[in-house]
């Protein structure tokens, strides 16, 4: 199994940033593969309008079982956003098994 951690390590950054752990988004990805082919698939969290603090930690899991999973980019917002965008590429002929969590403080 293969995580992905998005978070802020950086002592200079607020403290609330630091130690806040409430889940405000998760998201399961499951998608049968493409024969002869790759599945890409884009997620935005929230799916409309912003969450209520900026994020402070993003956690992407690899569910496929055997490290087959693809390739993971934060193509918007983040870490210290209001919002996450993420693409997902599924390896040639193989599906997508993801867990996507986002975190930030009350």
């Amino acid at each position: 199994m293969f995580e992905l951690h998005v978070g802020i390590n950086d002592p200079y950054t607020e403290e609330k940033y630091i130690f806040s752990a409430n889940l405000v988004a998760e998201r399961l990805v499951d998608e049968a593969g493409k024969f002869l082919g790759t599945l890409t698939k884009e997620i935005a969290l929230p799916e409309t309008g912003l969450f209520p603090t900026p994020i402070s930690c993003i956690l992407i899991t690899d569910l496929s079982g055997d490290g087959s999973g693809g390739r993971i980019s934060i193509t918007g917002g983040g870490v210290k956003d209001q919002y996450v965008h993420v693409t997902v590429v599924s390896k040639f002929s193989k599906g997508l098994k993801y867990k996507i969590q986002v975190f930030a403080p009350n």
